[in-house]
C-alpha cells in the first residue's frame, strides 16, 4: 500500500495487481477491477469507496467515520492516546537528519547505528 501522489486516487492505493499480471499473465487493468469489485463487496468501516485505475486499486477514506473513530479513541484512552504499549522497554534511536540543500544527503551514521 502506497499513498497516491494525488489525492483524487484516493489515501491509500495497491500496486498488487502489477505484481499479480506477471504470475498470471492477466492484465493489470483487468485485474485492479476484479480486485476493486471484490474488496467493495466487503465491511470496509473506513472506506468510503474502492475503485480501480491504471492497474492500481484505490481506497477512499470515509473522513467522518475516521474522524469518529479518532474522537471516540482520544476519549477512551485519554492522556495514553497514541502511546505504544511495550512489555518490556525498548531503546531507540532517534536521528535527526538536516539536509543540506548544496550537498548530497550523507547518512552513512544511521546505517552504522543500524547494524
Amino acid at each position: 500500500m502506497v499513498r497516491p501522489p494525488n489525492p483524487e486516487f484516493g489515501q491509500l492505493a495497491s500496486s498488487l495487481c502489477f505484481e499479480l499480471a506477471k504470475q498470471t499473465n492477466q492484465k493489470p487493468n483487468d485485474l485492479a477491477k476484479l480486485l476493486a469489485e471484490t474488496i467493495s463487496k466487503r465491511d470496509l468501516t473506513l472506506t468510503d469507496h474502492v475503485a480501480p485505475a491504471g492497474g492500481y486499486v484505490n481506497f477512499y477514506l470515509d473522513f467522518a467515520k475516521f474522524a469518529e473513530l479518532v474522537i471516540s479513541s482520544v476519549e477512551h484512552f485519554g492522556g495514553e492516546y497514541g502511546l505504544a504499549k511495550t512489555t518490556e522497554p525498548l531503546k531507540v534511536i532517534v536521528e535527526h537528519t538536516s539536509a543540506n540543500p548544496l550537498h548530497p544527503i550523507q547518512n552513512l551514521l544511521s546505517l552504522i547505528l543500524i547494524f
